[in-house]
């Protein structure tokens, strides 16, 4: 089976992405960390190598040396897609065979900021903060990351194709 060569390889890079980044929670949780907290921003600069190598892939090796801006952005998007989609899947599938304590440990981190931030918040958004908090769920927390992930992926879709292009 001769597959697209794009959808190839951005599922390829997104894979190496996305166990990265899951490899990188799975260090963070037996380091003692809460690894959906703010530290899990140490492994924010997985998907952008992925997506520059991908895209430097698809220019180089698929279509001759070139590519528009436009290739370069689906390359970065679907590749930022696969990582996101794989990292929220196995992180779900761990929150929810593994280890469901996660829940509670993300919700408490929530409650500690909502302390922390209390003297820039009015007493009515801590206590909406603390209710969401309550009715967070493993489901909510993998959409969450997937959407987050995307957002981000997207941003630096965006800007690595417009330095990564090359016009023939």
């Amino acid at each position: 089976m001769n597959a697209n060569p794009l959808l190839r390889a951005c599922l390829n890079y997104g894979s190496m992405s996305g166990l990265s980044l899951f490899l990188v929670f799975i260090i963070l949780y037996f380091a003692g960390f809460n690894p959906l907290g703010g530290i899990s921003w140490i492994g924010a600069w997985i998907p952008l190598l992925f997506i520059v190598l991908a895209t430097k892939f698809i220019r180089d090796q698929v279509l001759g040396g070139f590519i528009t801006y436009g290739a370069a952005f689906r390359t970065g998007l679907l590749t930022v897609f696969f990582s996101s989609l794989l990292y929220a899947l196995l992180v779900y599938v761990f929150g929810r065979m593994i280890d469901d304590g996660i829940v509670v440990m993300y919700q408490e981190e929530i409650r500690k900021s909502a302390e922390e931030a209390q003297a820039l918040l009015s007493d009515k958004m801590i206590d909406q903060v603390l209710e969401e908090a309550e009715n967070v769920s493993m489901s909510s927390i993998a959409l969450n990351d997937f959407t987050g992930k995307m957002t981000g992926g997207i941003i630096v879709s965006l800007i690595t194709a417009a330095f990564l292009m090359r016009k023939q």
